[in-house]
């Protein structure tokens, strides 16, 4: 009789630890359905935006309609209206909000993929083998018909830029935490 016991209480683990173990797949598989469906849904959605605040400029034309409709007639009080109007228009923000999930989870995908890609890439500095030290005196930075291409670009992002910059070098530090901040 333990030894049934034994068993059944053997097999009832057993399950629990399959059931667990299928669910956890079938949760996996959901999630990642679901994931592709909003990524694809979110492509082909470019008119979302104008349809929701067209959908919500409607209603809320069409409660004022009805609403003083209502008030003329004595049926409805001012305040009923403007209640009822408030409550649609929280109800509306909502889905307005939620309609916005699926334009902002992709490019959110998107550029985490390319904040990665930044991330990985290799850093082309590298530190001197003998570094110099700095000269005594003022520092002076100066840039004279400078221009700038990006990797394959046609045209240049930034050309003839002149500027000269002087200042003390004990204050090189300062300038340069300044221009960040």
């Amino acid at each position: 009789m333990l030894l049934v016991s034994a068993l059944g209480l053997l097999a009832a683990f057993g399950n629990i630890y399959f059931a667990s173990h299928q669910a956890m797949q079938v949760g996996q598989r959901l999630r990642a359905m679901l994931f592709s469906k909003v990524l694809t849904f979110s492509d082909d959605i470019s008119l979302m935006q104008p349809a929701v605040t067209l959908v919500f400029s409607l209603t809320n034309v069409g409660i004022v309609f009805l609403g003083s409709r209502l008030i003329s007639g004595r049926i409805m009080e001012i305040g009923s209206l403007l209640t009822f109007l408030t409550y649609a228009t929280q109800i509306l923000m909502s889905f307005m909000m939620l309609s916005m999930l699926f334009i902002v989870i992709p490019r959110a995908s998107f550029s985490a993929k390319r904040i990665n890609e930044v991330l990985d890439a290799e850093n082309q500095l590298q530190d001197p083998v003998k570094p110099v030290s700095m000269p005594k005196g003022p520092a002076e930075l100066e840039f004279d018909q400078v221009s700038f291409h990006y990797a394959g670009a046609e045209e240049a992002a930034l050309e003839g830029i002149n500027f000269n910059l002087n200042f003390p070098r004990a204050n090189v530090g300062s300038y340069l935490e300044n221009s960040i901040v």
